[in-house]
């Protein structure tokens, strides 16, 4: 329909090239993580990149002593934690680990919840794991991003991660940017308190 109704002199996008050789960080391998998808799923840029990684550090920092927790208890509140997961590792790129929740959510929705509480725990742990590796290689100690941010600045309001992922989804990169610049004014102050 836009191709149709919109002129070509006036369509707008600020999607960056996905580089053929990423720099930098971007060449170190994290297992599990496809960094040229992640790139082309945050809108092409590496500085939005990076900020999504950061989000999803932080939320997997949030997220991981809950469902520890919890294996008792709300399922539904259960399968929508491990559903925003699944929507955030495959946002990066950490496709594997979005099928494993996947299958997780799945298990659960269709009410097979000893299969979902006994595959649970080693979920969590592949997850700590895969965020560990995640931090050593983009972030180093002492970094905005590192893994006293939570305690400094708090949780990230379940709100405007739900917004980003949504943002994501719709591939909304002026949207995906407010939001990131939101988070990092807020994890700043946070900071500065």
């Amino acid at each position: 329909i836009m191709d149709t109704w919109v002129p070509e002199s006036m369509r707008f996008t600020r999607v960056e090239p996905i580089p053929k050789n990423l720099p930098g960080l971007f060449t170190e391998a994290v297992e599990g993580l496809d960094c040229r998808l992640g790139i082309k799923n945050i809108g092409g840029s590496e500085k939005n990149y990076l900020a999504a990684l950061a989000v999803f550090c932080r939320d997997v920092d949030v997220r991981m002593p809950f469902l520890a927790d919890a294996a008792g208890s709300d399922m539904e509140l259960m399968i929508t934690e491990v559903h925003a997961l699944k929507s955030a590792a495959a946002s990066i790129g950490a496709m594997s680990l979005s099928a494993e929740a996947a299958s997780l959510e799945a298990a659960a929705r269709a009410g097979a919840y000893d299969v979902f509480r006994e595959r649970l725990t080693g979920f969590i742990d592949r997850m700590k794991a895969f965020n560990t590796r995640l931090r050593a290689t983009f972030f180093q100690a002492g970094d905005a991003e590192d893994e006293t941010l939570a305690e400094k600045t708090g949780p990230l309001p379940d709100a405007a991660l739900r917004k980003l992922l949504e943002a994501i989804e719709a591939k909304n990169i002026r949207e995906m940017d407010r939001i990131l610049e939101e988070l990092s004014d807020s994890a700043d102050e946070g900071l500065n308190t």
